[in-house]
C-alpha cells in the first residue's frame, strides 16, 4: 500500500472496497490536519503503530474489518471522538490504553463475536457518551469501573446472550438515557441502583427470558414498567 504519511492535509481515507488489500497504511504523522481515517478494508488484520501523538484525527472507522487487536500505540491517538470497531469478527482483546483516549465520546464494538471482556479500566473515558456492544456473545460481566462513566448517554449490551448481569452501581450513570438489554437472556435482576437512573427514557427488556418483571421508580411522580415478552 503506498505510503499515506506524506500528505498532511488528508482528511478522509476511504479504501471500502479493496477487498484484496492485507496490510494496513502507514498514519500522517502527528501535527497533521487529519481529521478522519476511513478505514473499511475488510481482509486488514493489524492496526499501525502509532509513533507520536495525534491530536488532529478525530474519526477512525474499522468495522468490518478483520482486525485481531488494537495496539497499545493506540493512546497516541489523544484527540480521538468517534471509533467504530463493530463486526470485526476477529477482534478477541482492547488494549488497556484506550482508556487513556480522553477525548473520546463514541466506542462502537457490536458484533465482535470474539471480545470477551473490556478493559478493567474503561471508566477512565470520561467524555464517553455511546457504548455500543450489540451481539458481543462472549462477554460475561462488564467492568464495575463502567460505572464511573458520568457523561454516558447511551449503553447498548443488546444481544449480550452470556452477560450475567450488570454492575451494582449502575445507578451512578447520572447522564443515562438509553439502556437496552435486547435479548439478555441470561440477566436475573437488575441493580437496585438502576432506580436512580433519573434521565432514562428508554429500558428495552424485551426476550429477556429470565427476567420475570420490572417495576422501576424513575422519579416521584413516574413508574416505569416493563412488560417482558418470552
Amino acid at each position: 500500500m503506498p505510503d499515506f504519511a506524506s500528505l498532511p492535509n488528508l482528511e478522509i481515507l476511504n479504501l471500502k472496497g479493496c477487498t484484496s488489500l492485507e496490510s494496513s497504511t502507514k498514519l500522517p504523522q502527528a501535527g497533521t490536519s487529519s481529521k478522519a481515517l476511513l478505514f473499511l478494508v475488510f481482509k486488514v488484520k493489524s492496526f499501525p503503530q502509532i509513533k507520536d501523538n495525534m491530536s488532529k484525527l478525530r474519526e477512525i472507522y474499522l468495522n468490518g474489518t478483520a482486525i485481531v487487536e488494537v495496539p497499545s500505540s493506540i493512546e497516541h491517538l489523544n484527540g480521538l471522538e468517534y471509533f467504530n470497531l463493530s463486526w470485526c469478527k476477529n477482534l478477541v482483546s482492547l488494549s488497556k490504553t484506550i482508556c487513556n483516549l480522553r477525548s473520546l465520546q463514541t466506542l462502537n464494538v457490536g458484533g465482535c463475536d470474539n471480545l470477551k471482556e473490556l478493559p478493567s479500566l474503561i471508566g477512565h473515558l470520561k467524555a464517553l457518551q455511546s457504548l455500543d456492544l450489540f451481539k458481543c456473545k462472549n462477554i460475561v460481566n462488564l467492568p464495575e469501573s463502567i460505572c464511573d462513566l458520568r457523561t454516558l448517554q447511551t449503553l447498548n449490551v443488546g444481544g449480550c446472550n452470556n452477560l450475567k448481569g450488570l454492575p451494582s452501581r449502575i445507578g451512578h450513570l447520572k447522564a443515562l438515557q438509553s439502556l437496552d438489554l435486547f435479548k439478555c437472556k441470561n440477566i436475573v435482576n437488575l441493580p437496585e441502583s438502576i432506580c436512580d437512573l433519573r434521565l432514562l427514557d428508554t429500558l428495552n427488556v424485551k426476550w429477556c427470558s429470565k427476567l420475570e418483571s420490572l417495576v422501576v421508580k424513575l422519579n416521584e411522580n413516574d413508574d416505569l414498567t416493563c412488560h417482558i415478552l418470552k
